[in-house]
């Protein structure tokens, strides 16, 4: 479990099943009809989110609010393992129920995923992918601090032309902390 100023990031428990099938069936927060999840597969990535996190520590995980407990939408670090030395590759991502979007809860949770992927995990990196024509993940991917990946090959061999790849490093997200503290400070 990760806490924020206004955030708890946790696995997702039984009790979430329902919000998070509203979740991942809405085409708001799919981006387009043809991406919505129907209620079978639903279960079943729920179930495999779960089941991750108890594996590795880290999953797709629930995004609840802290004065209430409200149910706001996922996020987290998927891991790949790969064979030694490779170091594991990971993916962050984040979905937000529409009546809770504008309110900074996706880059507050993302901010918090990747802090707890390079320092706590030690990762090299961490990737984000997003079809191209989500605009609003596309935003907040950039201003993490991302940069394009244009080599990166998903680890199931597939190629979609339609899916953007970005990469950030451990250097480039310190970088981009420090230079938010001098915007502050100056």
């Amino acid at each position: 479990m990760i806490t924020t100023a206004r955030l708890v990031l946790r696995a997702f428990a039984e009790a979430d099943r329902d919000a998070f099938r509203a979740l991942v069936a809405d085409p708001l927060v799919a981006g387009d009809a043809r991406r919505v999840i129907p209620r079978e597969d639903a279960d079943a990535l729920f179930d495999f989110y779960r089941a991750c996190w108890d594996e590795d520590g880290v999953a797709y995980a629930a995004i609840e609010r802290r004065t209430d407990g409200a149910f706001l939408g996922m996020s987290g670090l998927a891991l790949c393992r790969r064979e030694p030395p490779e170091p594991p590759l990971c993916e962050i991502g984040w979905a937000i129920g529409p009546a809770h979007r504008g309110q900074g809860f996706a880059t507050e949770a993302a901010a918090a995923w990747i802090d707890h992927g390079f320092e706590v995990l030690r990762l090299p990196r961490i990737h984000a992918l997003t079809w191209a024509d989500n605009v609003p993940s596309l935003r907040l991917i950039r201003t993490l601090g991302f940069l394009p990946d244009a080599g990166f090959a998903h680890p199931d061999g597939e190629a979609r032309a339609e899916r953007r790849a970005f990469a950030l490093t451990p250097a480039l997200w310190h970088g981009r902390l420090a230079g938010l503290g001098a915007e502050r400070r100056g």
